[in-house]
């Protein structure tokens, strides 16, 4: 049973918050970072309108401390192709872990 933090949260067995919602029979959970988390977004989105701004605003505000990258939000409409060969070339660029090869 997790350990009550106070109405309406209650702290998960993996290092994180479950909170029930008072309007609606829902969970949100929210996981402490252990360390810092980087979040890279590589969208069709296009620049022309507020869905990239929507989608960080709901990150950071589930995760103040995460840092976002925009890789690319013009990726061609439904390429699949096109956004894994963007986020190809770019993920070499990013290390998990401290490792500058980008490995464990």
């Amino acid at each position: 049973m997790p350990r009550t933090l106070g109405s309406p949260c209650a702290a998960s067995g993996q290092g994180g918050l479950i909170c029930k919602s008072r309007l609606q029979d829902t969970q949100v959970v929210a996981y402490a970072p252990q360390a810092m988390a980087i979040v890279t977004l590589t969208t069709d989105f296009g620049s022309a309108d507020v869905y990239a701004a929507a989608m960080k605003g709901v990150i950071l505000s589930m995760a103040p401390s995460t840092v976002l990258v925009d890789i690319t939000h013009e990726v061609p409409a439904r390429d699949v192709v096109a956004g894994a060969l963007t986020l190809a070339q770019a993920a070499p660029f990013f290390s998990q872990r401290g490792d500058p090869r980008g490995g464990g």
